[in-house]
């Protein structure tokens, strides 16, 4: 697969965060090493990318795009965040983050090259 993939019934999870001023490696090792395995080990996370923006001053903004089976995986997913189930990070700016779901419209249409 490249990129998310559109998969009928499922959800599109975006979540849109940036590091702390001068935390940006510990910020990527976290997502990287640590979160993304957390939230892949949950039953109905399908798939996990990463995106970077283009820098704007001297911030740069990271989304994480999810496929998920239902609204309920993620409702899960923030709960275990929220009660310290899966491991918070200290370089994560909490005024950042934001999130969006998207229902599938139906079958991907890739054109692999």
């Amino acid at each position: 697969m490249i990129g998310p993939q559109a998969v009928p019934g499922h959800l599109l999870w975006l979540v849109r965060s940036r590091p702390l001023s001068g935390s940006e490696s510990d910020y990527h090792r976290w997502y990287d090493e640590v979160h993304l395995p957390e939230v892949l080990a949950q039953p109905g996370m399908l798939a996990a990318y990463r995106y970077s923006a283009p820098t704007v001053g001297d911030a740069r903004d990271y989304i994480a795009a999810y496929v998920v089976e239902s609204s309920a995986v993620i409702e899960e997913v923030s709960r275990r965040m929220h009660s310290g189930e899966m491991t918070g990070c200290k370089a994560l700016d909490p005024a950042s983050a934001t999130s969006e779901v998207f229902t599938s419209l139906g079958p991907d249409k890739t054109k692999l090259c």
